[in-house]
C-alpha cells in the first residue's frame, strides 16, 4: 500500500504519528478512569494509596477465635474485641501473634481454638512478657493461679480451694450477776475438723449492756477433757477491756494447731462487771 500523498514513502513513515496520537489520547483518558473505577496508580512498583478516601488493607474479625485457622507469613489482621492499641495480629509460621502496644515484650500466640483471657485473649501454652502460661485442662477441674511475688503461673485444682473456716464458741453467763472466774464447765469438740487458729473474738456486757472487762484462757486437749495443763493461750488470753467487743485479739505464744477430735475449754481468769460474754476461736 502506498502513501496517497507521497507514494514513494509507503506507510513506514506515518506509523510513529499514529502512536503519538494514541499516547496523547490515553494520557487524557487515564485520570478519568482512575476516578471512575477506583484504580490506584502504580509507579515503579509502588502502589499509591494516598488518593483513596478509605483504605481497607486488613482482615477484620470480632474475636481471636475468629482468626483464620491457617495463615501465611506477613498476613495482618485486626481483632475488634481486643483492647484499643492491641488490635493487630501478625502471622508467623502459621500462627497469629498479638502486636502489644506500649513497647512491652508481651505476646499471645493463637495456636488453638481454646482460649482463656488474661488482660487480652491468649492461647493455652503461650507467654505473657516472657512468662509461660500452662495448659490447664478444664476437664480436670483445673484453673490458672498467678503468684504475684514470683510472677509464675501454675495450674490449680479443686483441691486448692481454701479450707472451710470453723469457730469454737463459748457462751459465758453469770445468770444476772457477774460471771465467776474459773473453768466454765463447757467443753465443745472440733470433731473431724483440722487446721490452724487464726483469730479470736470476744464480746460481753454488764447491766443494761454496759461495757465491762474480762480475760479468758483457752484450753485444748485431744480426745479428753482439758485442764489448765493444756492451756493453749499462753500469756495472751482472750481479752475484753472496758468495752463490749474485741476482735482479732492477740495470738502471741498460742499453740495454734487443731487436730481431729480436739476438746476445748474456757477458763475465766479475771472479770469486772461482765454478766454475759461470748468467746469465739476461729481456725481453718
Amino acid at each position: 500500500m502506498k502513501d496517497p500523498l507521497h507514494p514513494e514513502r509507503g506507510l513506514s513513515r506515518i506509523i510513529p504519528l499514529y502512536w503519538l496520537i494514541l499516547l496523547v489520547s490515553l494520557h487524557a483518558f487515564l485520570p478519568a478512569a482512575y476516578a471512575q473505577t477506583g484504580m490506584l496508580p502504580i509507579r515503579n512498583g509502588v502502589i499509591d494509596f494516598s488518593g483513596a478516601g478509605h483504605t481497607l488493607v486488613l482482615k477484620v474479625v470480632a474475636t481471636v477465635p475468629d482468626l483464620p485457622g491457617t495463615c501465611s507469613d506477613g498476613e495482618i489482621a485486626s481483632v475488634t474485641a481486643a483492647a484499643a492499641g492491641s488490635n493487630l495480629y501478625t502471622c508467623t509460621s502459621n500462627a497469629w501473634t498479638q502486636v502489644v502496644s506500649g513497647g512491652g515484650a508481651g505476646s499471645g500466640t493463637v495456636a488453638t481454638a481454646t482460649q482463656f483471657q488474661v488482660g487480652e485473649y491468649l492461647a493455652n501454652g503461650s507467654t505473657i512478657s516472657g512468662v509461660s502460661i500452662p495448659d490447664c485442662q478444664d476437664s480436670g477441674g483445673n484453673h490458672v493461679n498467678f503468684n504475684g511475688s514470683t510472677g509464675v503461673y501454675t495450674c490449680g485444682t479443686t483441691s486448692s480451694t481454701p479450707a472451710q473456716l470453723h469457730a469454737v464458741t463459748f457462751v459465758l453467763n453469770g445468770g444476772g450477776s457477774t460471771i465467776t472466774t474459773g473453768d466454765s464447765g463447757f467443753y465443745p469438740g472440733s470433731g473431724a475438723s483440722t487446721g490452724t487458729i487464726n483469730r479470736v473474738d470476744i464480746s460481753g456486757g454488764g447491766t443494761a449492756g454496759a461495757t465491762c472487762s474480762i480475760t479468758v484462757d483457752i484450753w485444748k486437749r485431744n480426745a479428753a477433757i482439758p485442764t489448765s495443763a493444756q492451756k493453749i493461750s499462753a500469756s495472751a488470753p482472750a481479752t475484753l477491756s472496758s468495752a463490749n467487743l474485741s476482735q482479732s485479739g492477740s495470738l502471741s505464744g498460742w499453740t495454734t494447731s487443731v487436730a481431729a477430735n480436739d476438746v476445748w475449754a474456757a477458763s475465766v481468769a479475771t472479770v469486772t462487771g461482765c454478766i454475759t460474754a461470748l468467746v469465739q476461736v476461729w481456725f481453718q
